[in-house]
């Protein structure tokens, strides 16, 4: 049975509506930004060298919790309540690796193609720390907290109160929207408003947010490992623009089909 209906008029005590979830995604950047600089702060009295990425993660899971702990404030709902239905069947978790898989795949060379027009200076100082700094932190800082904090705010918080407040495909849209805004830059931006509707569409499918947790932790692995350990050209990042072979990306259109008919077949969507 559904969590949810594509329908405006349900639960409107549910926090937030559209305002209150572009205020809670305000109050995120401005945490990020603070939690940065103070991070770094803290970072020049350890050491004269710039501070690791795994360090300024540590400053983002701090922010992503006091707004988890602001948003939980602002609602009358069990924080438990918010996570949905429990997942054990291993098909929909197959199904979504499949299916974030290729979206990966699909969204990188649609990042190539921005690249052509946008500089990616920034994302290219983060995928320098994937690739030197020390594999378990950058786990924990870039895979496992931010797919577990952010999808509670995202979808188990924002998109959920849009979902009640003014329906599923508004919700998706716009909580995808945020979901880039939050990023800082249009290289990251851009694939993280495309995965933002998968992991919608996920979140509303299954009726779980143990779904796009790990959807989104799978995704950021990926990116771990192929600019760790693995090297395919365009879907790996480089230095200079390189677009990724016509086969590799027609894998993905192909998984990706397959991975939405997956979902549909397993998901208990009613």
């Amino acid at each position: 049975m559904a969590l949810f209906s594509d329908g405006q008029g349900e639960g409107n005590s549910f926090y937030p509506e559209w305002k209150g979830a572009l205020k809670l995604s305000f109050y995120l950047v401005v945490l990020h930004l603070l939690a940065g600089m103070i991070m770094v702060f803290i970072w020049n009295y350890i050491s004269p060298a710039p501070p690791p990425l795994w360090f300024a993660g540590l400053g983002g899971m701090i922010a992503n919790i006091f707004v988890i702990r602001y948003a939980l404030s602002k609602g009358d709902v069990n924080p438990a309540d918010r996570l949905g239905e429990k997942i054990g069947d291993l098909t929909a978790y197959l199904a979504t690796i499949i299916l974030v898989f290729a979206a990966s795949i699909i969204f990188s060379q649609a990042v190539n193609f921005l690249r052509v027009f946008v500089e990616a200076e920034f994302y290219q100082e983060i995928v320098q720390g994937m690739r030197e700094e020390n594999i378990l932190m950058i786990v924990l800082t870039l895979v496992i907290m931010p797919a577990l904090l952010e999808e509670i705010i995202f979808r188990g918080i924002i998109m959920r109160g849009l979902i009640y407040n003014h329906g599923f495909k508004f919700a998706m849209l716009f909580s995808s929207l945020l979901f880039a805004f939050v990023h800082f830059n249009l290289i990251q931006g851009l694939s993280a408003f495309f995965m933002g509707l998968v992991l919608g569409w996920l979140y509303w499918r299954y009726n779980s947010l143990l779904i796009p947790i790990m959807a989104h932790g799978f995704n950021n692995l990926l990116a771990i490992i192929f600019n760790r350990s693995f090297y395919i050209p365009g879907y790996s990042f480089a230095e200079e623009l390189v677009f990724q072979p016509f086969g590799f990306t027609l894998l993905g259109i192909v998984l990706f089909i397959l991975g939405i008919y997956l979902v549909y077949r397993n998901s208990r969507m009613v």
